[in-house]
This record gives C-alpha cells, structure tokens and sequence, in this order.
C-alpha cells in the first residue's frame, strides 16, 4: 500500500488526484507549476518536460555519440543546449521557444545567457545574433553551471578558489557555533562539510598553486576548527581520528566517481566510456596519477 498520484488534462489544465490502496482524495488543479521540495515535484516534472527532451533530441542538430544525438542537458530547470554552430543553436532555441509557447510556459531570456567555446588559434568574438523568443542572448567568457565555474580556457584555477573561500568560510562558522564540542564531535563536522568538495573530480586543467592553495585551505580548515597552530601538522591528528588526509580525499573522491561512471547503465556514459576520449583525456591521467600516489597535474 502507498500513494500514487493519477493526472488527467482537462482544458490544458492539469488536475491531480492522489491514490491510497484503492481510495483517492479528490481532484485538485495545478496552476503555479511545480513547488521546489514539494513530494509531488519529482513525479510532475517529467509529465512538462519529457516531451520537450524528445523534440531537442529529434532536431538532429548537436553532437552525435554513437547514433544518439546529445544537444541537450536537463537538470531540474537548469537547461542547456549546445551545438557546434550557431545555426544549430538558434534551431534549438526556436524549438524551446515554440515548446514554451504551445504548453503556456516561459523560459525566462533575462537569465538565459550563452557561452562560446573556440580554440585559441581561431580568434573569433562571440556570436550576437542567437536569439531566444526575440531577445538576443548575451555570450558571457565565464558562467557557473550547476555550481561548476566554467571559463572559455577550460582551466579549473577560478573553481579551486571558489573552494578555497569555501572551505575557510565553513571552518569559521562551524568553530563559532560548535567551539564547545568535543574533538569527535568535530571531527564528524568535519567530515561532513569539509570533506566532500563539490565538483573536485571535475578538475583537470589548473595549475600547482592553486593546487597548494587548496590543500592549505583543507588543512586550515581542520586547524581552525581544533585551535591547531599553523606550524604543526595536521596529517597525524587526521590520521589518528580517521579523518582523510588532502590526498586521500581527492583519491577517495575521483575514485567513487570513476567506479560510478563505469557501473553506469546510461548509454551516453558507457558510449564514452567505450571510445578513446577518456583514456585520452586530462580526467583519465589524473585518476590514474591519483589511484598511484601522485599529485593532480
């Protein structure tokens, strides 16, 4: 027994029932989409956007891997589009345009904004004639995707010092409002919010400094939170109390995500796990630099 929710469409009008066993409560509309959070988000979304997902996927506009053609991203209502040239990117944005027109939904052009990726021995300025419902896109050299700061270099230095800010900022608020606890207790915090740094599997062009910026900002980070001198290491109190060490958190970080994207049954990943791309690229290196004990080039 459990709940299940049934949607019929009257008039454009979604209308919601919600299951019980064999007894359903009765019919309500929707009419303010969908509620950040709301138990009900995660089931509704797909009904808005599937359609929309197959229709970018049949433009045959974009990259192909395998027979499947891949211009499009989709996640919650962070939605990117990409092709390789600009024809192909304004007949994407056409059909989320007309999409957004048909289904009375609106796609809002103030914070749609375009990125252009071109090798530095074409100098070329970024295109200004790609327009969505009317408004013309503006091409930025640096944009944050899904909290992912990516830049027209491709190099990761800007995203290791948003870590590093992040990291000395969340030693200072948990030492204030847990100064009192005990060295388990902050190890544990520790662990939970400093440990896992967001996106570092990502990282495969950034240079040795900032590479030692963010190992000090880890370390300090641990010392602040234990009123350790700067002077002393922290590698045997981490040890000690099973805390990892710098290195071993980025081995343990790239290699569950390694793992996870070879178990993968997503047919884009396993494509490109199948070709040479990986084996070829910065991310491979760097795992396999890492899984023997190196350093991150």
């Amino acid at each position: 027994m459990g709940v299940q929710k049934e949607r019929y469409v009257h008039s454009k009008t979604f209308v919601e029932q919600v299951k019980w066993s064999t007894n359903y409560s009765s019919p309500f509309t929707l009419t303010n989409g969908l509620r950040q959070g709301g138990v009900l988000s995660q089931y509704l979304f797909p009904f808005y956007l599937d359609e929309f997902s197959i229709q970018l996927g049949s433009a045959r506009v974009g990259r192909t891997v395998g027979n499947m053609v891949v211009n499009h991203l989709m996640f919650a209502d962070d939605i990117c589009v990409f092709s390789p040239s600009i024809n192909g990117l304004q007949c994407l944005l056409n059909i989320c345009g007309d999409y957004a027109a048909e289904h009375e939904n609106t796609f809002n052009c103030n914070k749609t904004i375009g990125f252009f990726f071109c090798p530095k021995m074409y100098k070329q300025p970024a295109p200004s004639n790609v327009f969505l419902n009317g408004v013309r896109v503006q091409f930025l050299d640096q944009v944050k995707y899904l909290g992912v700061g990516i830049n027209a270099s491709l190099k990761d230095d800007d995203d290791i010092q948003r870590q590093v800010k992040s990291l000395y900022c969340v030693a200072n608020k948990l030492r204030g409002t847990f100064d009192q606890c005990s060295t388990a207790v902050k190890n544990t915090l520790f662990r939970a919010y400093c440990m896992p740094i967001y996106a570092c599997q990502l990282w495969s062009k950034c240079t040795q400094t900032s590479m030692k910026r963010l190992r000090a900002a880890y370390n300090n980070a641990y010392r602040i939170m234990h009123y350790t001198p700067r002077n002393v290491s922290v590698r045997p109190h981490q040890v000690s109390h099973c805390v990892r060490t710098f290195d071993a958190m980025l081995r343990n970080n790239l290699y569950r995500f390694f793992i996870r994207c070879t178990s993968s049954s997503n047919f884009f990943i396993r494509s490109l796990q199948m070709s040479d791309a990986v084996y070829k690229s910065s991310f491979f290196l760097n795992y396999s630099t890492l899984l023997y004990g190196g350093q991150m080039q």
